[in-house]
């Protein structure tokens, strides 16, 4: 008989210490340039905040400091209005909270 332990590490339900784990500005994220200097976000925040091994999404998205789009090189860099905090806190829109008690169509 073969037993095997498995063991799953839930990192969203982890502490995140006081200070701030995402990435600030870069020009290069795992080995792809940057068109300018922008912070990761989305799926390039999370890949990089908790060094995960995962293949990269082919298009990657982050937060530039002036203000227009640059869609180029795979990546997109958003302008600084659409910066997330630096947090895993969800967000919830004002029509989504008025739902209560009902359920959303699949």
């Amino acid at each position: 008989m073969i037993f095997c332990h498995i063991v799953v590490i839930d990192h969203f339900s982890m502490d995140i210490p006081s200070q701030n784990r995402f990435s600030d500005s870069v020009t290069v994220f795992r080995e792809r340039r940057l068109p300018v200097a922008a912070t990761p976000a989305g799926y390039a925040a999370l890949i990089g905040a908790y060094a995960l091994r995962v293949p990269l999404p082919r298009i990657l998205s982050a937060t530039g400091d002036r203000h227009r789009k640059i869609h180029e090189a795979g990546w997109r860099i958003y302008s600084p209005r659409y910066s997330p905090k630096p947090s895993l806190e969800v967000r919830t829109s004002p029509s989504l909270s008025s739902t209560k008690g009902s359920t959303l169509p699949s």
